[in-house]
């Protein structure tokens, strides 16, 4: 791994990883999705933003460093 590097210079804005974001909106989408089924069948599934928002990831989004150096490439 001495030698791994990014390829493309595009950081977030925060340290945080979207990973335990993604996790609690999933949960919250196959819970809501698993009380339709129960109370009605013949509905239409809900779509993952009608019940999360990208709003609420812990990251704060990403942006492209035109300036990176190798230094901050490295992995």
């Amino acid at each position: 791994m001495s030698r791994s590097k990014k390829k493309v210079p595009i950081f977030g804005y925060c340290s945080d990883s979207d990973k335990v974001g993604k996790q609690q909106a999933n949960r919250k989408f196959r819970l809501c999705i698993k009380t339709r089924l129960r109370k009605n069948f013949d509905l239409e599934m809900p779509l993952l933003r009608e019940i999360t928002s990208v709003w609420d990831m812990p990251k704060d989004g990403k942006h492209f460093w035109a300036g990176a150096k190798p230094k901050d490439l490295r992995k």
